[in-house]
């Protein structure tokens, strides 16, 4: 999504991607936090955080907990809309334990040895 909102921004279509962001019932941002967020970009999310918060769905995954969520953000003021909006209405679900990448790979190798 971040890349689609810098590709908007240069050729004009930012209010066009807003509107498809807004109308799914569940939209899903992946791996918050592992990538930067521009000022544009943070300024764009909290625009659709908002729209989306009363009447549709959003799922966040990230690596990293909802405390940390705040570093992401250049704007602390913008950081600070965009998570109470999100982190104070929602249903987190902490997982923890080894990473499944990390027991794939393991099982691909054992099955090549």
């Amino acid at each position: 999504m971040l890349d689609d909102i810098a590709s908007s921004e240069i050729d004009g279509s930012l209010a066009k991607l807003k509107n498809s962001l807004s109308k799914p019932d569940l939209l899903i941002l992946d791996d918050l936090g592992i990538g930067t967020i521009s000022d544009g970009a943070a300024e764009f999310l909290l625009s659709v955080v908002d729209r989306r918060m009363r009447s549709t769905s959003l799922l966040i995954t990230s690596q990293w907990p909802t405390e940390a969520w705040h570093e992401f953000f250049p704007d602390p003021t913008v950081a600070d809309a965009i998570l109470d909006r999100v982190v104070h209405a929602a249903h987190r679900v902490s997982i923890s334990g080894e990473s499944m990448r990390k027991q794939q790979g393991k099982k691909r190798l054992n099955k090549s040895s």
